[in-house]
């Protein structure tokens, strides 16, 4: 028979200590596996990192801090993070692991007091439900002291129970050391002083004398040693001025449902709870009431009331108490709804067995979605956003942060201490709360003006809603007066590069119409010879003849002799300050971009090109120079170039820089080919892509010593046994600038998109070993690696196990994954058969039209591959008119990139739908649709037959239809 305390009257029993020992035993494993799911993964949040900002102090900084501190915490969780931290570290998973431990040693304390005050069935039964409470759960797994906080109220219930049954000094000592201790730790652990307090007044008839007695005395030392600690903490007294002064306050019902409701559920961080999951986690309260139903025995009764009180006097401290009181602030009175949870559950299943299952069903239910609600929380990118700015900033850079509140991440993500932080000026409130005044235009101006006299570029961020300042002035004063470099988007939050410059009147471009109501006026640049690393400023100024349904990304294209995009710049315009959905008609904006030519790139003439993409259509516009319309087909099919959707806004030249330096790439590697040529690195060469795409790659070069001869890169493929299944030879120079011009210090960066094997009907997914040889164009012999001689024949070795290996002739760049196409040889049913051939490449067998209500009208396409292509061709979809001028169009890819006709296989049909918007401006009519099909790097359209006869223009017009 299982063994009871005088005090326990057991609901069940177990048959020995030892079953109950492996129970709780396997409970706190379990408990401590799941606080440990995902716990280094996520970034810190806000309270996480003012956590390690102070625990990082040392302790007289750390006790000076809270005191100073407005809306602080007392100082003991701090001091103790800090001891913690000294000796495993500071990353996100240390800091929480201190929250773990105390998270799970919650589990086997609270078997020790259920047990000795209601027996060994509900010992269990506590245990197991504080194994899988979600406010536990979520607590521990953030650098807080919320888990802290329960242990202490548990630790200080169980020995206010002692000293009120028996008064020993012992029990005494302990309650006063663990109240000092729980208090130090959290202020509102004073409010299980409120509830002791309660039961003192419902028990005064059958409680000694001398225990209410010592318990005033204790009170009374207590709040001295508070009244002590206030006058020492000025921040304290001025955050309670605030406080009596009703700054920012939810209401008292407000506040109660909040701690009602996070209390059971948890409330993860960042999760707004649905009305009838928060109706849920309060109605989980039910089999806590049932669990205050008096005992027959008076220790029972005790506990149990002693359990009500704790929970009474803590939400009539909320309700009195103005400050915005969330669960977590009430962690005390966690350990006492566990018990009574476990009670009711206990005491329902004595009474009505049935009625229990459906209780313990409904609390298990909602212990379970309050737990996925934690596994689901995102934390932000703030430490991501902060890892960009350490890897791309610049010496001379500054960061500006437009809301104060984001010191704490600052302090713990910021390690770039050559970059100063600037927080925009806010005149702060007396409790430092969200009510301090931001700048006005003017202020923001003249602070902002401030740091661009002192620095060459600007990172603005990271920040999202609740940290931008809220008028986004800070985004709106760069957009008009910098020059936006970059932005990079996360899932909360933005970050934004702002470069000084000017423009000049004297170089500017003529104007060109995207569209049928974009306008581009003029573009103003700063130069047209620029060196790699360097920055071309550009003024593009805009105007609209109507407002724009669509939010349009600008894309800014270096490209080379070929045709080949070496540099790609895109962005919102005015760095996502003036989006197009903004824009007044008829007005003029201003958009403002530097567009960074890429270090290493080879010198030489270039293209900048410039695209408007619309973000929702997922195309780009098409373009024509301003007042002249688009000439009809003539002359012979297949060489009418397309209706472009680039503009080519002026030809750059690219200057060598002797003094070049390497840039960070994701692959360093130190790699010499000779004695004159090392492979510094590469980037790109992504592990999975799907059949058809090209391989994209980048090689960075570094020039030892002038090269005297050409060299050519062969990239091999290699099956799973080691087989070499394919090549490609590319040159390591560019027309240009061929390797045999280059000098010693030059740091060249190519960009190659290679063809993987084809599949060969193949099914399945494919693995392939990419590796790259370096070999003498005219002799064809390879260098070997770390050889300093010429390049030699010689049988080649076995694969490298490290592109390292020397005497190699082969750098291993990865294996890649090729992700199968399903594919379709059945002819399908179309609502319009057609027979137009496309060169050698495709046949249109059929079309479809449907009205759309996003983009107006919807142009479904029926390819069947005739041919291979060696070219991802795109596909123009045109609304022409009487005149044939293009008044509405998409281009792109076929099926918005999915199929590229690189991947297509002969005899394989592909539907691809494409959205056409049409103008609110276009006259009521019928309007043509004319298809093709052309090669984006020349801009020349496939020839097309219609049952052998030759169309004009490389285009088909495959039907009328009434617009709009």
């Amino acid at each position: 028979m299982g063994v009871t305390t005088p005090h326990s009257a057991p609901l069940r029993l177990v048959p020995d200590r030892r079953q109950d020992g492996f129970w709780l035993l396997l409970l706190t494993a379990l408990t401590f596996a799941l606080k440990l799911y995902r716990l280094g993964t996520l970034e810190l949040w806000f309270d996480e990192a003012g956590s390690y900002f102070i625990a990082s102090k040392d302790f007289a900084g750390i006790i000076a801090y809270t005191q100073q501190a407005l809306n602080e915490h007392p100082p003991l969780y701090f001091l103790s993070l800090h001891t913690w931290m000294q000796a495993t570290g500071a990353s996100e998973f240390a800091l929480r692991y201190f929250s773990v431990f105390f998270g799970v040693l919650f589990v086997p304390l609270m078997y020790r007091f259920a047990r000795r005050e209601f027996g060994t069935g509900i010992g269990l039964g506590a245990a197991l439900v504080a194994a899988a409470s979600p406010f536990m759960f979520v607590n521990s797994q953030e650098a807080r002291m919320y888990t802290l906080v329960a242990v202490m109220a548990l630790l200080a219930m169980e020995a206010f129970l002692r000293l009120v049954r028996d008064g020993r000094a012992r029990h005494w000592v302990a309650f006063g050391l663990i109240s000092a201790v729980g208090i130090g730790t959290h202020y509102f652990f004073a409010l299980t002083f409120l509830g002791e307090c309660l039961f003192l007044v419902a028990q005064r008839r059958s409680v000694r004398r001398s225990v209410l007695a010592g318990f005033s005395a204790l009170m009374g030392l207590l709040a001295g040693s508070a009244l002590i600690w206030l006058l020492l903490a000025p921040g304290l007294l001025h955050t309670l001025q605030g406080l009596l002064g009703g700054v920012r306050l939810l209401s008292w019902n407000v506040r109660v449902e909040r701690i009602m409701q996070d209390i059971p559920f948890g409330a993860p961080y960042a999760v707004e709870l649905p009305l009838a999951v928060g109706l849920m986690a309060i109605l989980t309260w039910l089999p806590a009431i049932a669990g205050l139903r008096i005992g027959a025995r008076d220790s029972q009764r005790q506990t149990r009331q002693l359990l009500l009180s704790l929970i009474a006097g803590t939400l009539l401290g909320v309700v009195a108490l103005p400050y915005s009181a969330v669960g977590r602030h009430t962690a005390a009175m966690e350990p006492a709804f566990i018990l009574l949870l476990t009670l009711g559950i206990a005491e329902t299943h004595r009474r009505a067995p049935a009625t229990a299952a459906w209780l313990t069903t409904f609390v298990v239910l909602s212990f379970a979605i309050g737990i996925q609600s934690q596994m689901m929380v995102d934390k932000g990118d703030t430490g991501a956003a902060f890892a960009r700015l350490a890897r791309e900033a610049q010496p001379n850079d500054a960061l500006v942060l437009p809301q104060t509140n984001l010191w704490p991440v600052v302090a713990y993500y910021h390690h770039r201490a050559d970059i100063p932080v600037y927080y925009v000026p806010q005149e702060s409130s007396l409790t430092a709360w969200d009510v301090a005044r931001t700048p006005n235009a003017v202020e923001m101006a003249e602070f902002l003006k401030s740091i661009m006299a002192k620095h060459t570029r600007v990172w603005l961020g990271p920040s999202g809603e609740f940290t931008a300042d809220p008028e986004y002035l800070a985004n709106q004063w760069l957009a008009g007066h910098a020059f936006a470099v970059e932005a990079h988007y996360y899932r909360n939050l933005s970050l934004t590069l702002y470069s000084t410059g000017t423009v000049s009147d004297r170089l500017q471009t003529g104007a060109a119409a995207f569209g049928a109501a974009i306008h581009l006026q003029a573009a103003q640049y700063d130069r047209d010879q620029i060196k790699p690393g360097e920055s071309l400023m550009l003024n593009l100024k805009w105007r609209t003849d109507q407002r724009l349904p669509d939010s349009y990304l600008v894309q800014l294209k270096l490209a080379d002799d070929t045709g080949a995009v070496v540099a790609e710049h895109q962005l919102l315009p005015c760095g996502g300050a003036c989006l197009t959905t903004n824009w007044p008609e008829n007005e003029t904006i201003e958009d403002r971009h530097a567009f960074t030519v890429p270090a290493g790139t080879p010198p030489g003439y270039y293209q900048l090109r410039l695209e408007l993409y619309n973000l929702s259509a997922r195309a780009a516009l098409p373009v024509l120079p301003e007042g002249r319309p688009p000439e009809p087909g003539q002359g012979q099919a297949g060489a009418v170039p397309a209706a472009s959707t680039a503009l080519d806004l002026l030809s750059i030249r690219v200057l060598p820089d002797p003094n070049a330096t390497l840039p960070a790439v994701d692959h360093p590697l130190a790699l010499r080919f000779g004695k004159d040529l090392r492979l510094a690195g590469y980037e790109g060469a992504p592990p999975t892509i799907r059949d058809g795409e090209a391989w994209p790659v980048d090689l960075l070069w570094r020039a030892e010593a002038p090269l005297t001869s050409d060299r050519d890169v062969v990239l091999r493929w290699l099956d799973s046994a080691g087989s070499v299944v394919s090549e490609t030879v590319l040159p390591v120079g560019t027309p240009a600038y061929p390797a045999n011009h280059w000098q010693g210090g030059d740091v060249i960066r190519r960009h190659y998109a290679v063809a993987l094997p084809a599949d060969e009907g193949a099914r399945g997914e494919r693995l392939y070993t990419a590796q790259i040889q370096v070999r003498d164009k005219s002799s064809g012999l390879l260098y070997r690696i770390g050889a300093a001689g010429p390049p030699v024949a010689y049988p080649a070795p076995q694969n490298p196990t490290a592109p390292e290996a020397s005497g190699s002739d082969s750098v291993t760049l990865g294996v890649v994954r090729v992700h199968p196409i399903e594919r379709n040889f059945i002819a399908p049913l179309v609502e319009h058969p057609l027979s137009a051939r496309f060169g050698e490449r495709a046949e249109l067998a059929g079309y479809g039209l449907s009205r759309s209500l996003l983009a107006g009208l919807e142009v479904t396409l029926y390819w069947r591959a005739v041919g291979d292509s060696q070219s991802n061709d795109k596909v123009f979809v045109h609304v022409i008119g009487e005149d044939n001028q293009v008044l509405a169009q998409h281009d792109g890819e076929p099926v918005m990139g999915a199929r590229p006709t690189r991947s297509w296989q002969a005899g394989e049909y592909v539907k691809d739908t494409h959205p056409v918007t049409v103008p609110e401006s276009l006259e009521p009519g019928v309007y043509r649709i004319e298809i093709g099909l052309y090669d984006p790097a020349s801009g020349v359209r496939l020839p097309v037959t219609v049952n052998g006869l030759p169309q004009p223009g490389g285009r088909v017009i495959v039907t009328a239809v009434p617009l709009p």
